[in-house]
């Protein structure tokens, strides 16, 4: 049963609907409303997860079960946005957000990136070019394809392996049945999150997005 009330279930629907786009990306969302505990909008300056969240932040818990069947938390926080730039879909809404399972430290997402830079060094400028840097994944990252489209008509997002050449990096599948933007996409990890058990009924719909 959902531990929201329904005001606090439109307020979070109203606020990512430009996440939401397609019918997937609001059932994926329904997904995530379901693991919801609690949420809260930070009145100050806050330490969350090793790192210092802003006034406005928006941190949500929800809780899961693992695979013995034990209750664990997963957490995201979305720090309040600092771009006037209203046509990026991410950072109209949020300047930062880190997606963590608090059982596995290293499995987390968060955007922006800061790591892509490494794994990239030594490749060519013309697939740096292509490529664009989108969030972290634990030790990956994901990419922006600005060569390959969507439904939407917007750079398809792929996996980019740190073991491996950016060139190669392999496209999400759905983006053109299904088509979700970056904020669809953020939800597809974090509902990987709160689905990763093998014996849940909505593990396949999201094990592609394991952060690998």
């Amino acid at each position: 049963m959902n531990k929201l009330s329904t005001q606090k279930i439109n307020y979070l629907t109203d606020h990512f609907k430009t996440w939401l786009l397609t019918e997937a990306c609001k059932e994926t969302f329904n997904h995530i409303l379901e693991k919801i505990v609690s949420y809260r909008i930070l009145e100050n300056e806050e330490e969350i997860m090793d790192s210092t969240w802003d006034k406005g932040s928006l941190s949500i818990e929800l809780q899961t079960e693992n695979s013995n069947g034990e209750q664990k938390i997963v957490r995201a926080i979305f720090a309040p946005s600092t771009s006037a730039n209203a046509n990026d879909v991410i950072e109209s809404l949020h300047s930062e957000v880190l997606l963590i399972d608090t059982e596995d430290d290293l499995e987390r997402l968060h955007y922006p990136s800061y790591m892509y830079h490494l794994f990239t060094e030594d490749e060519d400028e013309e697939t740096t070019d292509r490529f664009l840097e989108f969030c972290d994944l634990g030790q990956n990252c994901a990419v922006i394809d600005t060569e390959n489209l969507n439904s939407l008509k917007e750079p398809k997002i792929c996996f980019f392996s740190h073991g491996g050449d950016l060139e190669d990096s392999e496209e999400y599948s759905g983006q053109d049945e299904n088509s979700y933007n970056q904020g669809g996409y953020i939800f597809r990890v974090l509902a990987y999150f709160l689905y990763s058990d093998e014996k849940s009924e909505k593990h396949e719909l999201y094990e592609e997005f394991n952060c690998g």
